[in-house]
């Protein structure tokens, strides 16, 4: 056939176009003759086969294709998910036959004609053909699950569970979408990345023809089937690759997930990583309110206002240069990950986003071009840097759907060869090969020097540090490898078998890997606070002195976790010596906290060095990894010294007190030592950060509450001024205000406490809360400081364990000899099991028992034979202790 000149010189492969044409009123005449004389629709269906074979070959394939065209190829605006699921469903009934992958994978096919052939024409910006993309497999994602549920319905019958008022109602589900699809920036070949949840546990009605089954597996059979019916492969390939590995524990959990073990996860148990990725997720199917009821709980975790913004920055910078190690030996460059690529600007975008989310939700978007302009907004990009990634981000993605469109393929890398290269030039609209290369070598060179700025250039001194073989990733797949020169040999696989915290740690601060192969047998008598104090007097300016005194700190800790991971410490070496360089590090801390408030004041001013006492862990001598520094800082006002009126003693301590608070818990690029906690002070957040002693005194005597009482027997003067007199001043008046107290009101106090904790905070029984939950440590601790206070049994300066507290109210005839059996035996296997828990993976209340990996190992510490047998046995000492605790709670 004969076709108009004019419609083929404009193409980038006129010859292709061409061939298409000719074929195409060879195989199918009768449509060539309806369509062909339409020479808008023939030009765009020649721009079609000359920009993709793919596209000539589904149109040759499918020539019905083609005449819908006709009618389909204009519009206005980009179409819905609505718009394309009624679609679908007339699709749907004309190809009845078809098995629904099948069915879903052709209507993909024809929708992508007409969303590609808008690309081209330049009807829809980058974005907008993303979100389209993405809308289509909102669409295609939602017939599945229909489908999918009404085949599990049928079977057993709708999924039940309890409402508010305990009557049954139907479970629901949504199908959140994770990565590109989440930030509604699909590409033309992306794999969909989703995560399953359901509303809650229950059972089905039982009025299908199978019987009934727990929502748990009903569920669970229907994210499986979603992911059959949407990725399963036939001849015309699958509609999408379906990634289900992003769903809490990986490979290892649960296909469907109910809500509130989702929120726990993220919340307590998941990786900065696995947080980082909800930045970019939304309901892509099913009903909507399940997903906002997770992502309201997970929020915070996601964007923490405690976020270091120096370790979201390291986290990304290593993360990046783990994708340069792994993809550095391609030929050819890689719009996707090569640098200066798309995943660079997406880490500069979500890695700003986790630093500074936190404190403003305005930047808390998951697009990326969005993102951009609202990082620049809030001053943390620059105009040029906004317009630079900006410029970059489109062209980059326009090439990559170009090279996804030419064979349908997912693929990321520029064609190496002449011949394709200047044909791909042609698709970009350059005139040459030349032009290409210098646009890749601008746009990348442009967002590489931005993501160093921001992060820092550290490929070049890791490529010439040997002990780097392959970097940071959070994908268990590609794993760690750390090798250390010297007689022993760490790699981080191995260390990830003992301590995935560990393996973390040296992973993210591989300078640390030298500690291991120098480890001592056993502990070194350290003079801590010599060596953090010599650290930062080494510096002068105060943000020096902030990043000195972590960058000390650090490998003082680390030492302590390899000891106690390897088991060359006891448990309680460990504690003590976290105890102690907590105490050096408060020390040296409010020491520059003093001299820092000189720097910034008169000399007229007074300088008050507040005394400083320890609740909770740090006051009991037994602080864990992870652990809070609960402290009260007072001051003495009776000081004949201080010749100054007291409102200025006390914003003097105040002030002081600020900067001492920053010194030990603000995030620098050196990471921070501790969260300071001071809400058990008088009158909590709305008090003075230092009260005065005669303050502090008076507030026991009159006004505490029964609470701050349990709380203040564990005080313990830590540092400064009489701060071991102020500490034994202060548990007389404790103790004293408990015996005068109504031991009736002390009792049901000290119960109702106890259970609200319980119910406030440890949520479901699917992971149990070894410290909160009913049996937990907090059952031990309410019962042996209630006792204390009934009895006036202060602690022992020498030992102030709970187990030897334990052994003293025994002797006492306070415990009979059954209670402190059980308290013993519970307290000896729950604390080891939190310190087991915290040296793994870190601060966490919830055992994970669908971790099963991890619980193994923590039942072989424990000299358990199976997670089993370990799950029993938890059971049992948690039955028993609150049983105990019943029973001294009742007297």
């Amino acid at each position: 056939m004969k076709i108009p000149e004019h419609l083929l010189s404009g193409l980038p492969d006129p010859d292709s176009a061409k061939r298409f044409a000719e074929q195409f009123a060879e195989r199918h005449p009768a449509v060539a003759n309806r369509i062909f004389n339409d020479l808008g629709l023939l030009a765009d269906l020649l721009a079609l086969a000359s920009f993709s074979p793919w596209a000539a070959s589904t149109l040759l394939r499918y020539p019905d294709y083609a005449v819908w065209l006709k009618r389909h190829r204009t519009g206005e605006g980009i179409r819905g998910k609505d718009e394309l699921l009624e679609s679908l469903a007339r699709f749907s009934l004309t190809n009845s036959t078809l098995d629904p992958s099948v069915l879903l994978s052709r209507f993909k096919h024809r929708e992508y004609l007409r969303i590609f052939l808008n690309d081209l024409r330049g009807r829809t910006t980058i974005a907008e053909t993303t979100e389209e993309l993405s809308n289509l497999a909102d669409a295609i994602l939602e017939y599945a699950f229909r489908l999918a549920r009404q085949e599990m319905e049928n079977r057993f019958g709708p999924p039940m569970e309890k409402g508010r008022r305990g009557r049954l109602k139907i479970a629901s589900a949504t199908i959140v979408s994770l990565g590109k699809l989440g930030s509604r920036e699909l590409n033309y070949a992306s794999d969909i990345d989703l995560l399953f949840l359901y509303s809650a546990d229950g059972n089905t009605s039982g009025s299908g023809n199978s019987g009934t089954v727990s929502n748990r597996e009903f569920f669970i059979r229907l994210a499986g089937r979603v992911a059959s019916i949407v990725g399963g492969q036939s001849l015309e390939g699958a509609a999408y690759r379906v990634d289900l590995r992003l769903r809490p524990y990986g490979r290892a959990g649960m296909l469907a997930v109910p809500v509130n073990d989702a929120i726990r996860y993220y919340s307590s148990e998941a990786a900065d990583w696995e947080r980082q990725v909800l930045i970019r997720s939304r309901s892509s199917a099913g009903e909507y309110e399940v997903f906002n009821m997770f992502y309201s709980q997970v929020e915070p975790f996601i964007f923490s206002e405690a976020r270091p913004v120096g370790a979201a920055l390291e986290s990304v910078r290593r993360a990046k240069e783990k994708i340069n190690h792994e993809h550095g030996g391609m030929h050819g460059f890689n719009v996707k990950l090569g640098r200066g690529g798309i995943r660079e600007i997406e880490f500069i975008a979500q890695a700003l986003q986790t630093a500074y989310g936190g404190r403003d939700r305005w930047l808390r978007v998951p697009h990326t071009l969005i993102a951009l302009q609202r990082l620049n907004d809030r001053g943390l990009l620059t105009e040029n840097q906004l317009s630079e990634l900006s410029e970059a981000y489109k062209f980059l993605r326009k090439a990559e759907h170009l090279l996804q469109m030419e064979y349908g393929l997912q693929t990321h890398i520029l064609p190496n060869d002449s011949q394709n290269k200047s044909r791909f030039a042609a698709r970009m609209s350059l005139e040459s090969v030349e032009s290409l290369e210098r646009e890749i070598d601008r746009h990348s060179r442009n967002v590489s020097d931005i993501f160093n700025r921001i992060f820092g250039n550290t490929e070049a001194r890791n490529a010439d540090n040997p002990t780097i073989s392959n970097q940071n990733s959070p994908d268990p797949q590609h794993p760690y490898v750390f090798q250390q020169s010297g007689s022993t040999d760490y790699g981080i696989e191995s260390l990830r078998t003992i301590s995935p915290r560990l393996a973390e740690t040296v992973s993210t601060h591989p300078e640390l890997g030298k500690i291991l192969s120098d480890l001592p047998l056993r502990p070194q008598k350290s003079d801590f606070h010599s060596i953090l104090s010599e650290a930062v007097n080494k510096t002068k300016d105060y943000q020096e002195k902030l990043n000195a005194l972590r960058t000390a700190w650090r490998p003082l800790i680390f030492e302590v976790l390899a000891l106690d991971a390897l088991g060359r410490i006891s448990i309680e070496q460990s504690k003590q010596s976290q105890t102690e360089i907590a105490e050096a590090s408060i020390a040296v801390a409010m020491e520059l906290a003093v001299s820092e408030y000189k720097k910034r004041n008169s000399s007229q001013q007074a300088v008050v060095i507040p005394a400083i006492l320890g609740l909770g862990k740090i006051g009991g001598a037994g602080l864990d990894f992870d652990s809070d520094l609960d402290l009260i800082l007072t001051f003495d006002d009776q000081n004949p010294g201080l010749k100054t009126e007291l409102k200025q003693i006390g914003e003097a301590a105040s002030r002081t007190t600020e900067i001492f608070i920053n010194l030990l818990s603000a995030f620098t690029r050196a990471g921070s030592l501790y969260r300071v906690d001071l809400r058990l002070r008088p009158f909590g957040s709305g008090g003075p950060l230092a009260i005065s002693r005669k303050a502090l005194g008076e507030y026991f005597e009159n006004a505490a509450a029964i609470w701050e009482l349990l709380a203040f027997v564990k005080v313990r003067g830590i540092y400064g001024p009489s701060h071991n007199e102020i500490e034994d001043e202060l548990r007389k008046i404790v103790h004293t205000r408990a015996a005068s107290t109504d031991r009736e009101l002390l009792r049901s106090e000290t119960r109702r406490i106890r259970l609200e904790l319980q119910t406030q905070r440890s949520g479901r029984k699917a992971n149990p809360d070894i410290k909160y939950g009913e049996g937990g440590m907090l059952d031990i601790y309410f019962a042996v400081r209630y006792i204390q206070l009934r009895d006036y049994l202060p602690d022992n300066d020498k030992n102030r364990s709970t187990a030897d507290t334990l052994r003293r109210l025994y002797e006492n005839g306070a415990l009979s000899a059954a209670e402190f059996e059980t308290f013993s035996k519970g307290y000896d296997f729950l604390s080891c099991l939190d310190h087991y828990l915290r040296v793994a993976v870190g601060r966490t209340t919830k055992l994970p028992f669908g971790n099963r990996a991890l619980v193994e190992r923590l039942a072989a510490k424990l000299g358990i034979g199976s997670t089993k047998e370990l799950e029993n046995r938890l059971a049992l000492i948690r039955m028993e202790v609150r049983s105990a605790f019943d029973s001294v709670t009742s007297r």
